[in-house]
């Protein structure tokens, strides 16, 4: 967070500008190092950088405010989430052998609500993997 009011803002994810970050304010998405630029129309100055590593799943769920329910499952499960900025989310259910058993890509609105049918699967434990844009979210899901 930044506190100059009244000035342009660019957040730098290393040596690049990430698109669309111009506000006071950035969250970060993962491990990295970011700056961010400050100034008028013709000058500024460009921040210390910070490094930001252990960034772990659980702050990526709460990134985005992922709920998967319920879990163990005895055949239809949800995920909710809200959209990280991108057009599509993909997401596979991954079996304990590695093997994708189902793999499919939804239109992103604001907030993402998607249920996902494992009635035919065999009982296990799942790996449920989301993709949007740059964020991944990883979360094992039991079917009972």
């Amino acid at each position: 967070t930044c506190n100059q009011n009244g000035y342009n803002y660019q957040w730098y994810g290393g040596p690049n500008p990430i698109a669309g970050a111009t506000a006071q304010t950035y969250t970060v998405t993962g491990n990295g190092t970011y700056s961010v630029r400050i100034g008028l129309t013709t000058c500024f100055d460009i921040s210390d950088p910070t490094i930001i590593q252990n960034f772990g799943m659980d702050e990526v769920k709460a990134l985005v405010g992922f709920k998967l329910y319920p879990n163990p499952t005895s055949g239809i499960a949800a995920f909710e989430m809200a959209n990280p900025g991108v057009s599509s989310i993909s997401y596979e259910i991954i079996a304990f052998n590695g093997a994708v058993v189902l793999r499919k890509e939804v239109a992103a609105g604001s907030q993402l609500k998607e249920t996902i049918d494992l009635s035919d699967f065999a009982n296990g434990m799942y790996t449920l993997r989301i993709i949007a844009g740059k964020l991944t979210i990883v979360e094992r899901i039991g079917k009972q």
